[in-house]
């Protein structure tokens, strides 16, 4: 009974609303090419906060994630987390959030020092 309804509202969906909408800084992108998305663009990080939710879309199923990233994709994150995060970006954002704390904690010493 849940999956006729979640089917449902797909193919309602993905029928009556398809591209993209912007309002500011948040663009949320419908049932198109892949899978529904909101991405929101915070200007003090210059990175973007990205949404995807659980969809049922093309016969298959995509599971939940959310990241921050540069540059809106999932292998420019910095950290990220949910099933649907695959391992590949998800070591690469752990590596690269590793990287980050070393330059912040390299830029506070350098800075308690002077």
């Amino acid at each position: 009974m849940i999956d006729r309804i979640k089917k449902g509202i797909d193919r309602f969906c993905s029928r009556h609303i398809g591209g993209h909408k912007t309002i500011g800084h948040l663009t949320i992108y419908g049932w198109n090419a892949m899978h529904v998305a909101a991405r929101l663009w915070i200007p003090k990080l210059g990175m973007y906060l990205c949404v995807h939710p659980t969809t049922h879309t093309f016969g298959g199923h995509w599971p939940w994630y959310v990241y921050l990233s540069h540059n809106a994709t999932p292998w420019g994150a910095i950290i990220g987390f949910g099933p649907g995060f695959y391992r590949s970006d998800r070591e690469r954002s752990e590596a690269r959030w590793l990287t980050l704390r070393e330059i912040h904690e390299q830029l506070v010493t350098r800075d308690l020092g002077k």
